[in-house]
């Protein structure tokens, strides 16, 4: 399940695309299938905890590598040179796709994957998110939880003996979590 985008091209769905997550959640949610779940858990892990942005937009992510494929092109982008010395100097640059949603392009560390982009902060069809909300949300929703039912207890379970990360204090100052849970749906 894990989404291997073509080379050049380096993208996370599982930390970058909303509607990816929400479909492989369904999909688990549908199926019952504790190995599918599992394996979201296992690729959700590695996020990190720091903020991510995630594309709330419509295009599935094929179709952005394609309008980022077209748009590299029409710029006279066509290798890893070429890609390099586009970046320079600051190291990235930004591409606006055509549902407006802009994305930070960087050099991957991959030789073949040497295109990594993600979501522009505060850009049209983005949001930002705490990583480890993003994950306990998700792992909550994959539970069965409504955010109805959702408790300190609840939640500092999921953290510490699901993803292994630190509880949180006080629901209440967890905006972070309410958002992500929101975003879910």
């Amino acid at each position: 399940m894990e989404f291997k985008a073509p080379p050049p091209f380096r993208l996370n769905p599982w930390k970058h695309h909303l509607q990816w997550v929400k479909n492989h959640i369904e999909m688990a949610m549908k199926t019952g299938e504790k190995d599918l779940t599992e394996e979201i858990i296992y690729n959700i892990r590695a996020i990190n905890s720091n903020h991510v942005d995630i594309y709330t937009g419509n295009m599935p992510p094929e179709m952005i590598i394609a309008n980022m494929s077209g748009k590299l092109l029409d710029l006279g982008i066509s290798d890893k040179p070429e890609f390099v010395n586009w970046l320079m100097p600051q190291g990235f640059q930004l591409l606006t796709l055509d549902d407006s949603s802009v994305w930070v392009i960087r050099e991957g560390v991959e030789d073949e994957w040497y295109i990594h982009f993600h979501p522009a902060r505060n850009s049209v069809n983005a949001i930002r998110i705490q990583g480890n909300s993003w994950k306990t949300a998700i792992t909550a929703k994959l539970s069965g939880y409504s955010a109805s039912e959702l408790s300190l207890q609840v939640i500092n379970d999921i953290r510490k003996n699901t993803l292994e990360i630190s509880p949180v204090k006080d629901l209440r100052k967890s905006h972070g979590l309410r958002k992500a849970f929101e975003l879910l749906g």
